[in-house]
């Protein structure tokens, strides 16, 4: 019996020294993910509803929605409203994401030509979108601890049953239909980390040909097809 407990009393304290420090068993257990890891792993979806005016002008004046516009006549024509359902796919780190987009948006209004000529309709004209492409966006860098500022883009294929406004103009001068056209969706993100999940969006929507771009092959026989200035609120889940 003396020899058990002399035993004992020994192997004991030269295990505690080999540990360097009292031996736990929830040393031994993996550390749980911290709440921001699993706050961005839980919000890869997320849903846009948004709307906004279509514009009479390219690209380039309509992002910086018209003010520097000189030519006569309305910066803009007929109307836009949709959602839009994005998926991250892969964490590209430095706070980048790659993911996918799918949106439907109504394009709405009186104009069915615009402009010079602009040719009223009496009734509201519709031209639903369809659009899908993929998407990388930045989560955003935080000012002052108050408002995250991020961005995204968005490249793929839109789908329209028909053009109004200064898009059917653009389709007769091309002589060429405007149903399948490239879709480009450059997009700004205000969000405050005390609501994380949501998002004021204002995102440019744009169906082009591309014909101005020499690494596409040219859709419809032309360069510009619609654009609109949208503003949205997106909520992440």
């Amino acid at each position: 019996m003396f020899r058990l407990w002399f035993s004992l009393g020994t192997l004991v304290p030269m295990a505690l020294f080999a540990c360097g420090a009292p031996c736990d068993a929830a040393d031994l257990a993996p550390s749980p993910p911290s709440t921001e890891q699993s706050e961005t792993k839980s919000r890869l979806n997320s849903i846009l509803f948004f709307g906004g005016m279509m514009s009479t002008t390219d690209i380039w004046s309509t992002m910086i929605f018209n003010v520097s516009r000189t030519s006569p006549g309305p910066n803009y024509d007929n109307y836009i409203a949709g959602a839009a359902y994005d998926r991250d796919l892969w964490d590209l780190g430095y706070g980048l994401n790659f993911g996918v987009e799918v949106g439907i948006a109504d394009r709405f209004g009186k104009f069915k030509t615009c402009c010079h000529p602009s040719i009223m309709s009496n009734s509201i004209l519709q031209s639903p979108e369809l659009w899908a492409g993929v998407q990388i966006r930045h989560g955003g860098i935080l000012l002052f601890d108050r408002v995250r500022v991020g961005g995204g883009l968005t490249f793929g294929l839109s789908f329209a049953s028909t053009s109004i406004g200064n898009e059917l103009k653009i389709q007769i001068e091309g002589s060429g239909s405007g149903r399948v056209l490239y879709y480009l969706g450059p997009e700004l993100t205000l969000s405050s980390p005390t609501l994380p999940n949501f998002e004021l969006v204002l995102k440019l929507q744009h169906r082009s040909g591309g014909k101005t771009v020499l690494f596409l092959p040219t859709l419809a026989n032309r360069a510009e097809g619609a654009n609109a200035n949208t503003a949205g609120i997106r909520y992440r889940f």
